[in-house]
């Protein structure tokens, strides 16, 4: 089954929560996803079954009748929708009529396809009238949600914004006019496309409003409509902002309308996102919809439907005010055709949606690569975009995460969190590369400066750190000279040292920056140096001693990358890195001696960017990188023999663009955190045998 929710538990059970992901859906499983609801001549319906991906349609049928719907093989229907995936129109098409021009659905692995046509006799709307074609037609893409256990939440906490995204291509409209009346009705045909979320209040309200002197009904749960619009050929859609009445059979409830506006009439319900059209009115359309929605902004929803009368004398009704009350019941992309009676002209409408993206974030915009780590809890570190220091902590299956800043910088580079001397740790490097840290003690971050505290040397790398077999925190980095400084704190708090000069023999000089971690019991410093060789600094009976390692991976090796060390499940040392053509690189103590493996000759992995990273998850190594397209690669070292996944098949992954860093969280569990093209943090998570993914 095609579910669109996230995350399922271990048995593949979904309970509804954001965010929502299309799902890659096989054209052999199209019965399974393209459907309708069942409905009677008189007009009621039976919804949807199932929380899960669903492209719907709806029809004239007799109730008892009702029956799948049939392949379309005598016409291509692409024509019209501009969706043309290749291969039998048998295995990509459904709808109720196989004949030319009527209405139907198209499916192929994260993209659909709908036309339609109110010539077509059986295509009809949610209340379309018994025994007659009523001129109105509907299909969405999307999710219906169900009572029966939580329904997803709107905003899981007064911070967070509702964020949809999905790609749309408007390819045909065929309508006649586009002239709506005052009354609500149309003359002649129109068309228009739109998002649509339907919300319901958690707790009984009086909703309904009363009848002036008749007897008060009792409260109930209430719902309404929201519409976002992007596409209808009467502009003075893209301007417009209202509450309205429902008369297509879906809510008694009203319709909150608003729409992709120019910026000079910015909508005050949501916000256009830089990467989204605007309101389009004239085909062909292929672009991308983005928007967010604020809990204050839907509050202003609110108060404009707590405001609403259908006629005058109506009384105004009792709903909550609070955005933090409610859940949501659907959420779709949806195309309407609008023609009474079929009489005086037609409407007609093609269009194909992809890549539907709804999710709750917290606003933030990092920059650089993010870290995670364990220490109060699970943490994701970060720097954004203002150079302040921020923080995501919280663990998987128990909420959302919260989002706190640490310290307002500014920051240069990026920061690095751990837990040592029982306490949470994150260190970083100022635009003075001064090294700051921020620790928690008795429940409160305090700051303070590292470097200027200890007469250290300016920092001209980001800082790395690594706790000792004592528990005590360890901070390296790399000064303009190119020597390596050690930070450290012992029992007599903390100190400096050189461990270029101190070490033995000569130093090959570093780069860029170094990277520290804990091997065969020793403290390790591994890093690129001037020539393009790795080298390595490790301490031994009390002595820091450094060596020269590019040899082992044979004659004329040169790499490209920062290498990074890490220990392997026997709590041996591993130090992955890029070569100068982009290929992935292993260097390893097996059998009491370093050893070379060319990992992208032997799993077929492709070339990289920035610097890949190792660590161990399940008992058994790991190893991230990002490859040159942004897609997230992991290989596994399974039983002796290491295997490829490409994580950004996951869905809801986007590419990255920077350093994905995977880390093991506070409850055993694979966490990789990346920033996307979005300049958003998301995390890749291993749980019930797959790995999924969420917006942060």
């Amino acid at each position: 089954m095609a579910y669109g929710l996230t995350p399922p538990n271990a048995q593949n059970q979904l309970a509804p929560s954001l965010p929502f992901y299309q799902p890659l859906v096989s054209r052999s499983q199209i019965d399974s996803v393209v459907s309708k609801p069942i409905a009677s001549p008189s007009g009621s319906l039976m919804l949807p079954q199932f929380n899960h991906f669903k492209l719907w349609s709806f029809w004239f049928e007799t109730a008892g009748q009702e029956a799948p719907l049939q392949p379309m093989t005598s016409w291509n229907i692409g024509q019209y929708t501009g969706f043309n995936p290749p291969g039998p129109l048998s295995d990509v098409q459904r709808g109720f009529t196989d004949a030319f021009g009527r209405s139907g659905l198209q499916l192929d692995d994260g993209r659909v396809g709908m036309w339609m046509n109110s010539l077509d006799p059986n295509f009809r709307r949610f209340n379309g009238t018994a025994n007659v074609n009523d001129g109105h037609g509907s299909m969405n893409a999307g999710c219906w949600y169900y009572p029966g256990v939580p329904l997803a939440k709107l905003f899981p906490t007064a911070a967070h914004q509702f964020d949809v995204a999905f790609d749309v291509g408007v390819h045909h409209d065929g309508s006649t006019k586009n002239d709506w009346l005052p009354n609500g009705t149309v003359k002649d045909g129109s068309a228009q496309a739109y998002f649509q979320l339907i919300a319901r209040n958690r707790q009984p309200y009086y909703c309904e409003q009363p009848v002036p002197g008749g007897p008060v009904k009792p409260p109930k749960v209430c719902d309404f409509s929201m519409a976002v619009e992007f596409y209808t050929r009467d502009p003075k859609y893209a301007n417009n902002q209202e509450v309205h009445g429902d008369n297509s059979g879906t809510l008694t409830h009203p319709i909150a309308q608003t729409g992709l506006m120019e910026p000079e009439h910015q909508a005050h319900w949501i916000q256009r996102m830089p990467d989204s059209m605007v309101y389009q009115t004239n085909v062909p359309v292929a672009g991308r919809v983005h928007f967010r929605m604020s809990s204050s902004q839907f509050r202003a929803v609110l108060e404009a439907l707590a405001t609403y009368r259908a006629k005058p004398t109506d009384l105004l009704p009792e709903i909550s005010l609070n955005p933090l009350d409610y859940d949501i019941t659907l959420l779709n992309v949806n195309g309407e055709i609008h023609d009474k009676n079929a009489a005086t002209g037609h409407a007609q409408l093609g269009m194909s949606v992809s890549n539907i993206r709804i999710t709750s974030v917290l606003e933030h915009s990092a920059a650089g690569a993010p870290a995670g780590y364990i220490g109060d809890g699970s943490a994701v570190v970060f720097r954004n975009s203002d150079n302040s220091i921020q923080l995501f902590q919280g663990e998987i299956g128990q909420g959302a995460a919260n989002k706190a800043v640490l310290s307002a910088g500014p920051a240069l580079g990026e920061p690095v969190g751990y837990f040592a001397a029982a306490a949470p740790r994150v260190v970083y490097r100022d635009t003075n590369r001064a090294i700051r840290e921020i620790f928690r003690y008795n429940g409160q971050w305090s700051e303070w400066n590292l470097s200027a505290g200890l007469g250290a040397a300016e920092a001209y790398s980001d800082p790395r750190t690594f706790v000792d077999s004592g528990n005590m925190p360890h901070v390296v980095y790399r000064d303009m000279a190119g020597d390596i400084h050690e930070l450290y704190m012992d029992a007599g708090g903390w100190h400096r040292a050189n461990l270029s000069t101190e070490s033995v023999p000569a130093r090959p000089r570093p780069a860029l920056s170094a990277m520290a971690y804990v091997a065969s019991g020793a403290p390790r410093v591994v890093f690129r140096t001037v020539d393009n060789g790795i080298g390595e600094l490790y301490l031994w009976n009390g002595e820091w001693r450094q060596w020269d390692m590019t040899a082992l991976a044979g004659p004329g090796a040169t790499v490209r990358s920062d290498p990074q060390g890490f220990a392997d499940v026997n709590g041996l040392p591993r130090v992955v890195y890029l070569d100068s053509a982009g290929y992935l690189h292993e260097l390893r103590i097996n059998n009491g001696a370093w050893t070379h493996t060319d990992l992208s000759m032997l799993t077929g992995a492709p070339k990289g960017l920035g610097n890949p990273m190792g660590f161990v998850a399940g008992s058994a190594a790991r190893v991230v990188y990002r490859g040159e397209d942004g897609r997230i690669f992991e290989l596994v070292d399974w039983n002796g023999q290491w295997l490829l996944n490409d994580l950004s098949a996951t869905r809801g992954a986007l590419t990255a663009n920077a350093d994905p860093m995977g880390f093991v969280d506070a409850n055993g569990m694979a966490r990789i955190a990346y920033r996307g093209g979005d300049n958003m943090l998301h995390e890749l998570f291993y749980s019930g045998g797959q790995w999924l993914h969420r917006d942060l």
